[in-house]
C-alpha cells in the first residue's frame, strides 16, 4: 500500500482520479468507485469499508486497524492520511487510482 499525506483545500477532499468531492466540512459526501475506506484513529469502526478490509483485523496482533491495513494491502491501494488536528487522524483508502 502506498501512503500519501493529504493536502486539503477549503475542507474538501476530492478523489485523486475522478475528482469527485468525497468529503466536505459535513463529512462523507459522494462515494465514488475509487474511495473504498474512510476511518479515523479514534474509532475501530470505519465510516465506510466497501471491501470489508478490516474484517480479519485482530486487535491481539495489531494495536490499531491502520497497522493491519498497512501490512496487508498491496500497491493497488493508496492510503491518504490527514493529521491536521493532531488529535484524530483521518484515513482514506482509494483503490486503482
Amino acid at each position: 500500500m502506498k501512503i500519501i499525506n493529504l493536502e486539503i483545500e477549503n475542507e474538501i477532499i476530492k478523489c485523486p482520479k475522478c475528482f469527485s468531492e468525497n468529503i466536505d466540512e459535513n463529512g462523507v459526501k459522494n462515494v465514488c468507485e475509487h474511495l473504498i475506506f474512510v476511518g479515523t484513529s479514534e474509532s475501530d469502526e470505519p465510516e465506510l469499508d466497501k471491501e470489508k478490509l478490516i474484517s480479519n483485523y485482530d486487535i491481539e496482533k495489531h494495536e490499531a486497524y491502520i497497522d493491519f491495513l498497512k501490512e496487508n494491502l498491496n500497491d493497488k491501494y493508496f492510503l491518504f492520511t490527514d493529521s491536521r488536528t493532531r488529535q484524530i487522524d483521518l484515513y482514506l483508502i482509494y483503490k486503482n487510482i
